[in-house]
C-alpha cells in the first residue's frame, strides 16, 4: 500500500502536504514535543502544535502491531555501548510477518532478560507461537517458563531477524555504536528512543512497503 494514500484517508482534508504531517509525527515518535515540531518545522510550512496534535491522533493507529495469533518468531540481541559502557539491544521479530513485537536494552543477558523481553512481544500475541533462538544459554529455560516451544535454528527462519539486525548494525555503526547522555540513564533513554523511530520506520518501509 503506498504511504500516501494510506494516510490521506485518515484526513478529512489536506490543506498541508502528507509527506510534511508524516515527518511531524515522527518527530513525535521521536520524543519531540508538539511545540517543539511546530517551531522547528515552520520554515517549511506555517503550523500550530495543535494541528500537530491532531495529525498524530489521526494517523497514529497506523503505527500500531495487532495482537494475533502468530506461528514462529525469532529472538536475538547485538552489543552496544552507551558512554563507552557495554550493553545489549534485544528484539522479538514474527518470522511471518516480519513485525518487530518488541525491543529491550539490558546490561546483561540472562533468564530475566529474556523473560521480560518474550513478556512484552507476547502481548501481541494471541497464542504462544515457537521461539527460534541461536544458541545463547540464556533463552531456553525462560522460554519454556512461559509456556512456548523454542528451537535452537541458526539459518533459514531466523534470516528476517539476522536482517533487522544488520540494518540496525549498519544505521549505528556510523557513531560507533556508542550512544551518549549525560549519564548512563539518559543514554539508555536516548537508545530507547532511537529503537521506537528505528522500528517504526521499519515497519513503514519494510513490512507494510509504504513506498
Amino acid at each position: 500500500m503506498n504511504i500516501l494514500r494510506a494516510i490521506s484517508k485518515c484526513f478529512n482534508r489536506n490543506k498541508k502536504p502528507l509527506v510534511f504531517k508524516v515527518l511531524c509525527v515522527l518527530l513525535y515518535y521521536n520524543n519531540a514535543s508538539f511545540r517543539g515540531i511546530a517551531k522547528s518545522m515552520g520554515f517549511m510550512c506555517k503550523i500550530s502544535h495543535e494541528a500537530v496534535r491532531q495529525w498524530w491522533h489521526a494517523i497514529k493507529d497506523l503505527f500500531t502491531i495487532e495482537k494475533k495469533e502468530r506461528n514462529i518468531s525469532a529472538i536475538d540481541e547485538t552489543k552496544v555501548k552507551v558512554n563507552g559502557k557495554q550493553c545489549y539491544i534485544w528484539a522479538v521479530i514474527d518470522v511471518e510477518t516480519k513485525e518487530i513485537l518488541s525491543t529491550l536494552v539490558t546490561f546483561s543477558r540472562s533468564h530475566i532478560d529474556t523473560m521480560t523481553i518474550m513478556k512484552k512481544a507476547l502481548k501481541f500475541c494471541s497464542n504462544k507461537p515457537l521461539v527460534l533462538t541461536d544458541g545463547g544459554p540464556w533463552y531456553p529455560w525462560a522460554i519454556k517458563r512461559l509456556g512456548c516451544s523454542w528451537e535452537h535454528k541458526t539459518r533459514g527462519l531466523r534470516n528476517n531477524i539476522e536482517r533487522w539486525f544488520g540494518r540496525l548494525k549498519f544505521k549505528i555503526k556510523n557513531f560507533f555504536k556508542n550512544f551518549r547522555g549525560t549519564n548512563i540513564d539518559s543514554g539508555i533513554i536516548n537508545i530507547q528512543k532511537f529503537l521506537a523511530t528505528f522500528v517504526d520506520l521499519y515497519h513503514i518501509l519494510i513490512v507494510y512497503n509504504w513506498r
